[in-house]
């Protein structure tokens, strides 16, 4: 984790004194705010809480003060947690990507190959490269 740290130059980055944090709230919060189109920022502002500023994200009451701070209506975000419909897209989710072969973060997929751990990405961008590649030789022989 340290050359990891330092390769990348993650200044900020402190593990998270509330370790391990159950992310159920955290999950169920990405479906919600991808249905709201705010996935990535969500994303970005979850990761930061988490591995920066060490926030307790299973405390719904310190999940709703930091994403009121980003931006977001933690109130409709925690409503929206709740509900079946978000519940059952994570239930979904997750099968999918254990049916797939995901067993832990970050799995990544390009196409039906599976990288496993942020090592990998290095590897997950040449695979996307050449992925690319493939598809314009296909377009210009057609």
């Amino acid at each position: 984790m340290s050359r990891f740290i330092q390769k990348h130059r993650l200044r900020h980055f402190r593990l998270n004194p509330n370790f391990p944090v159950n992310t159920l709230l955290l999950m169920r919060g990405a479906i919600a705010a991808g249905a709201d189109g705010r996935l990535l920022e969500y994303t970005n502002a979850g990761m930061r809480f988490m591995w920066e500023d060490g926030a307790n994200m299973d405390n719904p009451i310190e999940f709703a003060a930091a994403f009121d701070g980003a931006g977001f209506d933690s109130q409709n975000i925690l409503h929206q947690t709740r509900q079946p419909e978000i519940k059952a897209k994570l239930l979904d989710n997750t099968n999918n990507a254990v049916s797939r072969g995901a067993f832990g973060v970050p799995t990544i997929f390009v196409k039906d190959e599976i990288y496993f751990g942020k090592e990998r990405v290095p590897q997950v961008e040449a695979a996307i490269v050449a992925h690319g590649r493939r598809q314009l030789q296909m377009r210009k022989s057609a």
